[in-house]
């Protein structure tokens, strides 16, 4: 019971960042590419998630410190 509640939010919180992301791109007029190479309003969260996969993260030399300004 506990693994159904579980993917159900998680199917939840899918459709709602596709949603959401929907929403913002035609409110700003703004496409994005889908699978195909043509542009789209709607492009679904897999979709965007391999849009993402090339990106990697670089650590500088000042990574992991905190800077807490007390002005």
């Amino acid at each position: 019971m506990v693994l159904v509640m579980v993917m159900g939010l998680g199917f939840l919180v899918y459709a709602l960042a596709e949603h959401k992301l929907g929403t913002v791109l035609r409110g700003q007029r703004e496409s994005v590419p889908n699978q195909e190479g043509k542009p789209t309003q709607r492009p679904t969260m897999r979709c965007v998630f391999q849009m993402f996969e090339g990106i990697d993260l670089l650590l500088g030399p000042n990574a992991g410190k905190c800077y807490l300004d007390t002005s």
